[in-house]
């Protein structure tokens, strides 16, 4: 017998408005505009970065030469 793999999908309804995470870069006419042309867009043409994903970066050299910069905490 074979299983029947389900793929779970995201509502593509947003959990946050643009409005709230802009918070007063854009004016309201800008923003609702933006929110307006963001949700018009088919749900596979803006993807989100997992949330897994967020603050991971890969421990790695970068293939060129770098220096420290004294205004990044990090070097």
């Amino acid at each position: 017998m074979t299983s029947a793999k389900r793929k779970l999908r995201r509502s593509a309804e947003p959990t946050v408005s643009l409005q709230d995470l802009l918070d007063g870069l854009l004016s309201a006419t800008e923003s609702l505009e933006l929110e307006q042309a963001v949700l018009g867009r088919p749900p596979k043409a803006i993807r989100r970065r997992p949330a897994a994903a967020l603050g991971q970066a890969i421990e790695a050299a970068l293939p060129f030469p770098t220096e420290q910069v004294p205004w990044y905490p990090l070097g």
